[in-house]
């Protein structure tokens, strides 16, 4: 549970209205956190150079992405003509 879903159930434990139902909603709220995809290095490691950081190897393989995807819509482009 969150540290924002401590003090909620504190809050209303001590204002008496903490039910099992408002228990189970509060710990289903998520806190704001930014889904993450994550690869083990060892498979894109060959791609870097091993000083490269999280940064750098995210940058990469976005740009690698944005690519990728410009070349298959050029490729879908001329096979539909």
């Amino acid at each position: 549970m969150s540290q924002s879903g401590s003090h909620k159930n504190a809050r209303y434990s001590k204002e008496g209205a903490l039910t099992s139902a408002l228990i189970r909603s509060i710990m289903e709220e998520k806190p704001n956190q930014v889904e993450q995809f994550k690869i083990p290095k060892r498979s894109i490691a060959r791609f870097f150079k091993p000083s490269a950081t999280r940064d750098e190897i995210e940058d990469r393989i976005v740009r690698a992405l944005e690519l990728l995807e410009q070349a298959e819509a050029r490729r879908d482009g001329l096979g539909g003509a």
